[in-house]
C-alpha cells in the first residue's frame, strides 16, 4: 500500500527475470555504438522467447517494454552518445573521496593532450601536443612543454628536470618583473632551493614528492622511470581507462582550451562539431611556445582559481601565486643536490664555430657578452684556420630554442646564450607593461622598481574584494568604455524662436533689388 499521491516506478512491478534481461543488454551497450531502443526492445524479446519459451512474460506489451527500458536506461546514457556514456562508466562505483592535497609537491599529476590550435612549421600545419606537470595543492603547473610530435621519455625527464631546477622566464618579457612581486616569498625560495635566479622567481618552485601517470608508453619508459627514481620521486600508475584518477590536470587542459587557445589565430575547437570550414594559421610553433610562457606567469597565476580555498578563509578564493604562498609556510619542499650541470648534462649537443656574431644553431641566432674568449678561438691544436678547430659542443634543448649552452673549456663554467630575436618578439609584451605603469604613476619613473611592485601586488589583489567590489569595478570600467566612445555634444545649446518664423512674410516689403536676395532663373534650376 502506497499513500495517495506518492510516486512509484513501474518497473518495481516487472519480474526479475525480465528486469536481469534488460540489464544485460544495457551493459554490453557501454562500449559498443549507439544503436535506438527499438532496436533493444526486439532484443529483449528474442531473449525472452528463447530463455522462457511459452511463459506468458514474452506475451508483454511493446509500451510497457518500452517504458521499463526507459527507466532502467535512466543514467546510464545508453542511447545517447557514446563518448558520454564510455565516460560515465569510468566513473568509480564507490563513494566518492576528497583528493586534495595540503602540502606543496604531495601529489602531482602529469598528460599530454593535443593542443585545440593549428600552427605551421616547414609549410605543414599540425595540432601541436601540451605536456602539463601541475600541483594539485596550489594548481600551479611545474613545467609544461609543446612538442610537434608526440613525446617520449626522453622528453618527459628534461619536463621534469626543468621543474626540479625551476623554469626561468623568457628575458624581456613582462614575466621577468613578477620577480619582484610581494606575494612570493622570493627570499625563502632562494634559501630553499639555491639554484634559483631572479628570472627563475617569475615562477612558484615546487619540489613534486608523487607524480601520477597513466598508462601511455611514453610515461611507463624507462628512461623516465629513472629519472623519477634518480630524485626520489613517486610514480603512482592510474587505472586504465580512468581519467578521472587525475581530473585536476585533465581540467587545466580545458582551461587552456577556453582562456588561452580560444584567443588565438589558428583556434580549431575542441572536437569536429565545434570546428570551422577552415582556419588559416597565423603562429609558427616557436611563437605558440613563447605565447604560453608569457600566459602561464603573468594572467593564469594571478587568476582566482574556484578551487582553491583555506579553511582559514572558507569565503575567499586564492589565486595559484596566493595559495602557493599560504603552504609554502607549512612545508616550502626538499631541497635537492641537483643544479644546472646535472641539467645541462642530459642535453643533447651539436658542435659550432663561435663568431664574432654568436652561434648560429637550427636558423637561430645566439649570443652571450661572456663568449669574447671564445670567439675564433681553436679548441683543439689544430690549425687556426681549420673550421674543426673552432667548433664548440653547444648543448640545447629540443622544445625550448629561447636559448644554448656552451662550456667553458679552462673554467667549466656553463654560459647560457639566448636567442638575440627574443628582445623584438616580446618588445610589445614589455610596451604593453610600460604603458599602464605610466598611465597609473604619471610621474614616476617606468624602471622603478618600487612603482612596479606596488603595481603588481595591485594586479594580483584586484579580485579579492568581495563581490559587490568586484561588480562596481566592472561597472565602473564599463561607464569609461562608454564614456570615451561618445561623441562630444555641443557646449552650449541655442532656442530657436519658432514663433517668429511661423508668421506670414508680406511680399510687398521685400527689397528684389538688394544684393541679400539671390534669385535663381528657371533655366539653373532645371540644369
Amino acid at each position: 500500500m502506497h499513500r495517495k499521491g506518492e510516486q512509484r516506478l513501474s518497473i518495481s512491478r516487472a519480474d526479475a527475470r525480465l528486469v536481469t534481461i534488460i540489464d544485460r543488454f544495457l551493459d554490453r551497450q557501454t562500449d559498443k555504438s549507439t544503436s535506438s531502443k527499438r532496436r533493444c526492445a526486439v532484443l529483449v524479446r528474442r531473449e525472452l522467447e528463447t530463455t522462457y519459451p511459452g511463459d506468458p512474460l514474452c506475451e508483454i506489451k511493446a509500451r510497457t517494454l518500452q517504458g521499463y527500458i526507459n527507466e532502467r536506461a535512466a543514467g546510464r546514457y545508453s542511447f545517447d552518445k557514446a563518448t558520454t556514456r564510455r565516460n560515465t562508466d569510468n566513473s568509480p562505483k564507490r563513494q566518492y573521496y576528497s583528493g586534495a592535497a595540503y602540502q606543496l609537491g604531495e601529489r602531482c599529476e602529469i598528460d599530454s593532450t593535443k593542443l585545440d590550435v593549428l600552427v605551421w612549421d616547414e609549410n605543414s600545419e599540425f595540432r601541436p601536443t601540451l605536456t602539463v606537470l601541475l600541483d594539485v595543492a596550489s594548481r600551479v603547473p611545474l613545467a609544461w612543454a609543446i612538442h610537434a610530435d608526440s613525446p617520449g621519455g626522453f622528453d618527459h625527464a628534461l619536463l621534469l628536470a626543468r621543474a626540479v631546477i625551476g623554469r626561468k622566464a623568457v628575458p624581456g618579457s613582462g614575466a621577468a618583473t613578477l620577480a619582484g612581486s610581494a606575494t612570493l616569498p622570493s627570499d625563502l625560495m632562494k634559501q630553499v632551493n639555491p639554484y634559483l635566479t631572479d628570472d627563475s622567481l617569475a615562477l612558484p618552485w615546487i619540489f613534486p614528492r608523487s607524480i601520477t601517470i597513466d598508462g601511455g608508453a611514453d610515461f611507463r619508459s624507462r628512461t623516465f622511470r629513472d629519472a623519477c627514481s634518480a630524485y626520489g620521486i613517486h610514480r603512482e600508475l592510474a587505472p586504465s581507462r580512468t581519467p578521472t584518477v587525475k581530473p585536476h590536470v585533465e581540467r587545466n587542459f580545458g582551461t587552456l582550451s577556453t582562456d588561452f587557445a580560444a584567443w588565438l589565430a589558428g583556434f580549431v575547437g575542441n572536437s569536429v562539431a565545434h570546428r570551422a570550414a577552415k582556419d588559416d594559421p597565423t603562429l609558427t610553433l616557436d611563437s605558440l611556445r613563447l605565447i604560453l610562457d608569457s600566459w602561464i606567469t603573468n594572467i593564469y597565476l594571478n587568476r582566482p582559481h574556484r578551487g582553491l580555498k583555506s579553511t582559514s578563509s572558507p569565503g575567499r578564493i586564492f589565486t595559484p601565486n596566493q595559495m602557493y604562498t599560504e603552504l609554502f609556510a607549512v612545508g616550502p619542499g626538499v631541497p635537492v643536490p641537483f643544479g644546472v650541470e646535472e641539467y645541462l648534462a642530459l642535453l643533447p649537443t651539436e658542435r659550432r664555430m663561435i663568431g664574432r656574431a654568436g652561434i648560429e644553431l637550427h636558423n637561430r641566432r645566439y649570443d652571450s657578452s661572456h663568449l669574447e674568449d671564445l670567439r675564433n678561438r681553436s679548441l683543439t691544436g689544430a690549425e687556426p684556420g681549420s673550421a674543426k678547430a673552432r667548433k664548440f659542443p653547444v648543448s640545447f634543448d629540443p622544445y625550448n630554442a629561447n636559448a644554448v649552452w656552451v662550456r667553458h673549456p679552462e673554467t667549466g663554467v656553463w654560459i647560457e646564450c639566448w636567442d638575440i630575436a627574443l628582445r623584438e618578439k616580446t618588445a610589445p609584451m614589455v610596451a604593453e607593461i610600460d604603458m599602464k605603469l605610466l598611465a597609473r604613476y604619471p610621474d614616476a619613473a617606468i624602471d622603478d622598481p618600487d612603482r612596479r611592485r606596488e603595481w603588481i601586488d595591485h594586479v594580483e589583489s584586484r579580485e579579492r574584494g568581495d563581490k559587490r567590489k568586484r561588480t562596481q569595478h566592472k561597472r565602473e570600467q564599463q561607464r569609461l568604455k562608454v564614456e570615451a566612445q561618445r561623441e562630444p555634444g555641443p557646449s552650449t545649446t541655442t532656442p530657436i524662436p519658432l514663433r517668429q518664423w511661423a508668421k506670414p512674410v508680406d511680399i510687398s516689403t521685400i527689397d528684389w533689388t538688394s544684393p541679400d536676395i539671390d534669385l535663381a532663373q528657371a533655366e539653373e534650376l532645371d540644369s
